[in-house]
C-alpha cells in the first residue's frame, strides 16, 4: 500500500516506475497492429526477411548485441538468423594474430580501403545467398 514499504503509491526513497511511455493514445496511433505469436509449427513463418546493420565505433557491443538479437529470434520466434561480421572475414583472411593499426583503417590509404570493401562484399554476398536460401 501507502506505507514506506517502496510498494506503489509508496513515499519510500525508491522511484515509481512509469510506464505511461509504453501506453500511446489512440491519435498517436490510430490504426495499431499486431502480429500474433507464432504457433507451434508455424514459428517465424511472418513471410518477411529482414536485415539489420550494426554500425559504431570499435569495441562497443555491436557484435554481442548482434547474437543476442539472433538468440531471441531463434529461439522465441523461429527464425533463421546469422551474423555476418565484416571484422571477422578480415580477421580470416589477415590473421587473427596481425593487430591492424590505425594507418590500415585510415581513409586515405587505397591498399586498406580495397581490403576493406572486399570484406565487406564477402560479407554482403554471403548475406544475400543466406536470405535467398529456401527455408
Amino acid at each position: 500500500g501507502g506505507g514506506g514499504d517502496g510498494g506503489p503509491g509508496s513515499s519510500g526513497s525508491k522511484m515509481a516506475r512509469n510506464t505511461s511511455s509504453f501506453i500511446l493514445d489512440a491519435a498517436d496511433n490510430p490504426t495499431p497492429q499486431s502480429i500474433p505469436p507464432p504457433e507451434f509449427g508455424n514459428q517465424g513463418n511472418i513471410g518477411e526477411k529482414h536485415v539489420l546493420v550494426m554500425v559504431g565505433l570499435p569495441a562497443r557491443g555491436k557484435t554481442h548485441m548482434s547474437k543476442r538479437l539472433c538468440q531471441y529470434l531463434r529461439f522465441f520466434h523461429g527464425a533463421r538468423t546469422q551474423v555476418f561480421n565484416v571484422g571477422s572475414y578480415r580477421r580470416k583472411i589477415l590473421g587473427s594474430n596481425r593487430k591492424n593499426n590505425a594507418e590500415y583503417f585510415d581513409p586515405g590509404n587505397k591498399d586498406g580501403a580495397e581490403q576493406r570493401m572486399a570484406f565487406a562484399r564477402a560479407a554482403l554476398k554471403d548475406m544475400i545467398d543466406f536470405l535467398f536460401q529456401e527455408d
